[in-house]
């Protein structure tokens, strides 16, 4: 029973970091596309803000590397310093 309880506490602490990880790469997400979509398709333009679909689309490809580099940070969790 005494060799479970580290790797429960290891667990526990990964099981974090890891949702930690997913709400800040759903809130990146979420929050970039409802601004870049609506962009992209004009719907400010009566405003004279409006950018090419092509340059939205880079800029979207752009916050999925963002999410991707973000979720490889998990790597450099350091399990020893609890």
């Amino acid at each position: 029973m005494n060799e479970s309880a580290p790797r429960n506490k290891y667990n526990h602490k990964k099981d974090f970091k890891n949702s930690h990880k997913n709400n800040q790469d759903l809130f990146w997400v979420l929050g970039y596309n409802i601004v870049a979509i609506p962009v992209a398709t004009g719907a400010f333009a009566f405003l004279g803000f409006f950018l090419r679909p092509e340059l939205c689309a880079l800029l979207m490809s752009f916050s999925t590397v963002i999410v991707v580099i973000n979720a490889l940070t998990l790597k450099k969790i350091n399990l020893n310093n609890i």
